[in-house]
């Protein structure tokens, strides 16, 4: 309810984390691809920015581990 009632304004993106905030209208990454998300260490799960993940796309540096045909998709969603 919390938080279909607020909206995320991103400005720079640094205080808005890149895999769990709500900044992809409703959505975070993690929502729209948790299969994905798994592959993503709790602390840079936690701690990566969305100023930090564009910046030369490190969001993509932060998965590890084998890509499972539904992770694959959900990164080609992304």
């Amino acid at each position: 309810m919390f938080n279909a009632s607020i909206d995320i304004e991103l400005g720079d993106g640094c205080l808005t984390l890149f895999w769990s905030d709500h900044w992809l209208g409703q959505n975070s990454p993690c929502l729209i691809a948790p299969e994905l998300c798994n592959l993503i260490r709790r602390g840079v799960r936690n701690s990566r920015t969305v100023a930090a993940a564009l910046s030369d796309k490190r969001w993509i540096q932060d998965i590890t581990g084998t890509l499972t045909v539904q992770a694959l998709f959900e990164y080609l969603i992304l």
